[in-house]
């Protein structure tokens, strides 16, 4: 999928989209994704060694943690203006996304229109999914990872087991 994705979801036209550009307010990080995406940047990443990638992502890790403790929390969230512009450009009402990570469904009206827009977390120490019932309802779901596996400690190890698949595709692509 490209970066954004329009599906039929049981008839109604869904928006997919990781959601990170509709955090337009972060100008920091806006930066920051357009420079990954440079097919230099990624070059020049690609020619390291694993070992090499590796530790320049723990770094970058370690970066963005210290930066996004002196953000504040509306300018890590999405821009409303740029969530209307997606759904105008689109023409359509209705759209998912995560990278926020602050999972609810929202519903708002703009220009005699309702929209909604269901916002995903991240899979580290909850997951959610978006269910589509049969008779039209829909919820945004959570899926507690340390509670369907267990402890905290089968959770760590999907972590290492997803880091190690993540590794060996690397492997595999170079």
């Amino acid at each position: 999928l490209g970066d954004e994705a329009v599906v039929d979801l049981y008839g109604q036209p869904t928006l997919l989209l990781h959601g990170d550009t509709l955090c337009t307010d972060d100008v920091d990080y806006q930066n920051f994704r357009a420079m990954v995406r440079e097919p230099q940047w990624q070059q020049e990443i690609l020619s390291k060694s694993l070992y090499g990638r590796i530790q320049y992502a723990q770094e970058l890790r370690e970066k963005t943690t210290e930066a996004v403790k002196e953000k504040s929390a509306e300018i890590m969230d999405v821009n409303q203006e740029a969530v209307i512009e997606a759904f105008e450009r689109h023409q359509l009402q209705h759209m998912i996304h995560g990278h926020t990570h602050r999972p609810d469904q929202h519903v708002f009206t703009h220009d005699g229109k309702e929209y909604s827009r269901v916002v995903l977390s991240d899979w580290d120490k909850c997951a959610h999914y978006y269910a589509v019932f049969d008779d039209g309802r829909s919820e945004v779901v959570e899926l507690g990872i340390e509670e369907s596996l267990g402890t905290k400690v089968k959770a760590q190890t999907v972590k290492v087991a997803l880091a190690s698949l993540l590794v060996r595709l690397m492997i595999f692509k170079n």
